[in-house]
């Protein structure tokens, strides 16, 4: 599919995987704002790993008790004193599972 969008906004797709099936959904949006932090569960500092699209995932949630899940964790995002005060706020993020992929 092949989407027309004007200059400085970009486009998203999206692909949550659930019961029933979700509309196509797409959102054109401003070109998106930077998060100022994140910090994993553990404190550490990730926001070099998170704030770029680059190919590079979080991995610090370690193994859980069962074969191929990981344990409880948490990711918390500092969006900035610049971020919008009002108006709809979407967190846009990308990631992936491997359900296929226990060690």
């Amino acid at each position: 599919m092949t989407v027309d969008h004007p200059v400085g906004t970009e486009i998203f797709v999206d692909e949550r995987f659930v019961i029933p099936p979700a509309k196509l959904g797409i959102t054109t949006v401003a070109t998106p704002h930077n998060i100022a932090r994140a910090v994993d569960d553990n404190g550490q500092d990730v926001t070099g790993i998170v704030k770029t699209l680059d190919g590079n995932a979080l991995n610090t949630f370690g193994r859980g008790q069962f074969q191929g899940l990981t344990r409880d964790h948490y990711l918390e995002i500092d969006l900035g004193d610049d971020a919008p005060q009002s108006g709809p706020l979407y967190l846009i993020a990308q990631g992936s599972i491997h359900d296929t992929e226990s060690r």
